[in-house]
This record gives C-alpha cells, sequence and structure tokens, in this order.
C-alpha cells in the first residue's frame, strides 16, 4: 500500500497500529485513515505538527514541508517494533511534548533488550527504518518491501532445510544450533508474527 502510495506521491503521516486493518476473511491488512495524507508535490506547509506523536517521525514536529515517504516508513517502523515487542517506541515517556522533543535527541530503548531473542536481520531492519535521520532510512518503501521479503525468503529456506533432515543424528546437530520454525494456528497474530521474524537468522 505504501508502495502504490509513494507511486502517486502520496504521504499517509499518520501510520500508526489502530490505522492498519485486517481483512476479515484473507487476513490481508490495509492501511485505513488518509485524513493526514498530503501529496508531496504541494509545497505549502502547514504551522501546526500533524500526525501521533509515539509513532510519527522525528521531522514531523518541526515542519511539514520535510514530510516525505521517508516519515511513512519511519512510523512503519515503529509499528514493527510494537508488534514485536509490545511495547510503543519512547513507551516510558508519557508526555507527547516531552516525546516530540526525546525523539530528536536520542533512540527509543534498543529492541534486543525488549525482546532478547530476536535476529540480528530484523534488529537491523527495525533500526534502520527508525533511524532519526531521514537520510540513513530506507529512502522507498520499495527498499524496505525488499528486506523484508528477503528476510521471509530465509525463513522459508531455513524450514525447508529442516524438513529434509531425516536422520536423528542431524536432527539433533541441527537442532543444537537453530530453533525450529513452527506454525502456531492457535496463537494470536502477534505471536505468530514474532515468532515468525525472531527465528531469521536462527
Amino acid at each position: 500500500a505504501l508502495k502504490y502510495a509513494h507511486s502517486i506521491n502520496v504521504v499517509h503521516r499518520d501510520l500508526k497500529a489502530a490505522n492498519i486493518l485486517l481483512v476479515d476473511v484473507t487476513r490481508e491488512p490495509k492501511i485505513a485513515d488518509f485524513g493526514l495524507a498530503k501529496l508531496t508535490s504541494n509545497t505549502q506547509g502547514e504551522d501546526f505538527t500533524l500526525g501521533t506523536p509515539a509513532y510519527m517521525a522525528p521531522e514531523q514536529s518541526e515542519t511539514t514541508d520535510d514530510a516525505d515517504i521517508r516519515c511513512d516508513i519511519y512510523s512503519l517502523g515503529s509499528i514493527f517494533y510494537y508488534i514485536l515487542s509490545g511495547k510503543r517506541p519512547y513507551f516510558d515517556i508519557q508526555d507527547p511534548f516531552f516525546l516530540l522533543k526525546m525523539k530528536k535527541k536520542q533512540d527509543p530503548e534498543k529492541i534486543e533488550k525488549l525482546v532478547p531473542e530476536i535476529s540480528p536481520f530484523v534488529k537491523r531492519i527495525i533500526k534502520k527504518s527508525m533511524a532519526r535521520d531521514p537520510k540513513k532510512r530506507y529512502q522507498t518503501p520499495s527498499a524496505f518491501l525488499e528486506e523484508i521479503e528477503n528476510a521471509l525468503q530465509y525463513i522459508q529456506k531455513k524450514g525447508t532445510k529442516q524438513r529434509k533432515l531425516n536422520k536423528p543424528s542431524e536432527q539433533l546437530k541441527e537442532k543444537a544450533r537453530h530453533k525450529p520454525i513452527t506454525y502456531m494456528p492457535n496463537t494470536s497474530f502477534k505471536a505468530r508474527v514474532s515468532c515468525l521474524f525472531m527465528t531469521a537468522t536462527r
């Protein structure tokens, strides 16, 4: 959805967990609430802050003129942070004005401190997407998506490799080095997503 929005020069500016809906039957995610969206070709800025402080990029609190697709990428990284850890970024700061101020000065609590078993692959994705400097983030939704797809392909490859292990000795050796990827149909969506990403490089 962000890739398409970028192709028509639209910036959402208020991406957050509450604005991502799941279709009942297919469980396909859909982005909702484009009430604060703008065309990047529109150079007329607003003199007030737009967005949700917990998820918005640091530069959004300064001027809306600089709000481009990289703001949405930051917000998407914040959503991933929340899905995997169960806590929003800067969860220990309640005052929205102080939160916006701190976003310009320091990074949030490291995801690996909240989720020690998270893989380096996923940690890198979150860190890059939530970089305070827009130039250090993924520059397009396509680049972000490519990184996610690489992670999923790695997981699938690992799963296929493990299923091919038939000898008990080989299974024991592999088990010592890697945790198996297990499908959990009776667990929550959050738990399944967490398992999926945490095993990306294990």
